[in-house]
């Protein structure tokens, strides 16, 4: 039986054991989804100051709104708090002022349970990064990722030091399909691997994981981005998932081959890296402490037949 950590009724519990019911009730949770717009009379208007992230520099979901609003120069007009990496043995994302994560500025806030409980006073569900708040209201606006970068780099894009087009409109289909693909064959596919509960399970996902890989580098070898010569929303999905996969090896078992078998993926990880906006937003420390060795409770027979693969020896 596996066990989560989650809010049932706006109180947070942990290590609640997961059933039936509880898997029922929590399919049924509705996220916040709302939306900053530029239409006049809108709920959340566009406005320089009034929206605030939380983040986790070792969360791949946050990290790509971070680079998001690195790359557009927003850090004046969207403020911003990152979280303590530690997320398990703190009451779930804590705040505290350090060198690992900042305090609350905004609500004084413990926890960022603390911060959904005030827009969902009866909420159930998973407490996530990231999670964009309005300080006017005091309320969560959105916590999906994909609908903050696009916030970001759309509806706030004329708030941006450099306004960076990352969502081009001759691409626009094209983007999303690949954005959607690679979260779900490489950024979730690594979690499906880690957290199988049986050795068939384990097999499938792992070279699934691994064939998406192989597509990934042939499609780089054709430009240095997955677009060409062009930088595009769809890079930091990528990206994201790529500048942790050494430790996705070592914490969920994704150890088939190690990445510096493609070539092309390595360039790619490597060429992002070094832009001045990216590197701010690299902090391995966060991610080495986010993510214990072998997290997930699969059987101990994967890491034989692991064993014998890398040696060319399975069967």
């Amino acid at each position: 039986m596996s066990f989560l950590s989650i809010m049932i009724d706006g109180a947070w519990q942990t290590d609640v054991p997961t059933t039936p019911d509880l898997d029922a009730r929590l399919s049924r949770v509705r996220s916040f989804t709302d939306r900053i717009s530029p239409e006049p009379e809108a709920r959340f208007p566009v406005e320089p100051g009034r929206y605030h992230l939380y983040v986790s520099y070792a969360c791949p979901w946050a990290h790509r709104v971070i680079l998001m609003r690195s790359l557009l120069g927003l850090e004046r007009a969207v403020g911003m708090s990152v979280v303590h990496p530690d997320w398990q043995g703190r009451g779930g994302w804590t705040f505290e002022a350090g060198a690992l994560s900042d305090a609350d500025p905004n609500f004084g806030a413990r926890h960022l349970a603390e911060i959904y409980a005030r827009s969902a006073p009866r909420y159930t569900g998973k407490v996530t990064v990231p999670c964009l708040v309005d300080r006017v209201s005091g309320r969560i606006v959105n916590n999906q990722s994909c609908d903050i970068m696009e916030m970001l780099g759309q509806a706030l894009l004329p708030l941006a030091r450099h306004p960076v087009d990352l969502y081009p409109a001759d691409l626009r289909g094209q983007q999303e399909a690949v954005s959607r693909w690679i979260v779900r064959h490489l950024s979730s596919a690594v979690y499906r691997v880690g957290f199988a509960r049986s050795f068939a399970e384990f097999l499938s996902n792992l070279i699934a994981l691994f064939a998406a890989l192989e597509e990934t580098e042939r499609r780089l070898g054709a430009g240095p981005y997955l677009f060409g010569e062009r930088l595009t929303a769809a890079d930091l999905h990528l990206f994201t998932m790529l500048f942790r996969f050494e430790v996705y090896a070592y914490a969920l078992r994704c150890d088939l081959r190690p990445i510096t078998d493609f070539p092309n993926l390595v360039s790619y990880r490597q060429r992002i890296a070094a832009l001045p906006e990216v590197i701010p937003t690299l902090r391995p420390d966060h991610v080495a402490i986010h993510y214990p060795r072998h997290l997930s409770e699969i059987p101990s027979e994967i890491d034989a037949w692991l064993e014998r693969a890398r040696a060319g020896t399975s069967s």
